[in-house]
């Protein structure tokens, strides 16, 4: 763990499935929004995709059933969508997290480069933990989503440090493999999968409680 930390300046976390537990929601949203399709999908995955830009599930997934994807399907699943996982969400931050966070701050500077959408984010985490972020990227603000290195360069031009003076904190492999691909070491957290999912991080923990 130290020597993750030894030339660090920043602590770089994912939203979804590491601050906050909303993952579960987010499964429940896409399952009930691809069964207006007559299309099932399981928990799981919904959970090996998170970290990629919310259309490109949707688009994986509606090809991949035989769909034709149009400019009204498209707005009506994300209308819907978002009406689902807003009605069911109950917002609870993992354990631990408030004071890792308030911790960290005292010595890094911290960055949030999630998948969710900047709105999405604002509604989600409450105040005093939006603010202790120095640098916050969202899906709505990169071309490419995770697994694509840009959300975490991103991150680093604006923090303006270089690949080694960070530390990345994730909880899905679309996650870890954007970090590495930026050149971040990354600590997995088991909150959504178990660890054979997250073998390409640097180090897997239980909880954050461990950091």
């Amino acid at each position: 763990m130290r020597d993750l930390f030894r030339d660090a300046k920043a602590v770089i976390f994912d939203l979804d499935g590491v601050i906050v537990d909303t993952m579960p929601f987010h499964a429940r949203a896409w399952q009930e929004t691809f069964r207006k399709f007559n299309i099932n999908i399981t928990k799981k995955e919904v959970y090996l995709r998170e970290g990629e830009k919310w259309d490109k599930t949707f688009y994986d997934i509606l090809r991949k059933n035989g769909f034709r994807i149009t400019k009204e399907v498209k707005e009506a699943v994300f209308r819907h969508r978002s009406n689902v996982f807003k009605n069911i969400l109950k917002i609870r931050l993992f354990k631990g997290a408030p004071s890792l966070l308030k911790r960290l701050s005292k010595s890094f500077s911290l960055a949030l480069v999630t998948g969710t959408p900047r709105k999405e984010v604002r509604r989600i985490l409450p105040k005093d933990i939006y603010g202790l972020f120095d640098v916050i990227v969202t899906s709505d603000e990169v071309r490419h989503g995770k697994p694509h290195p840009e959300p975490f360069l991103r991150a680093l031009r604006k923090l303006k440090m270089a690949p080694h003076e960070a530390v990345v904190i994730e909880n899905a492999p679309n996650g870890i493999r954007s970090a590495k691909r930026a050149g971040i070491k990354v600590i997995a957290v088991e909150t959504s999968l178990p660890r054979r999912y997250l073998k390409e991080a640097d180090l897997i923990v239980k909880s954050l409680s461990i950091i």
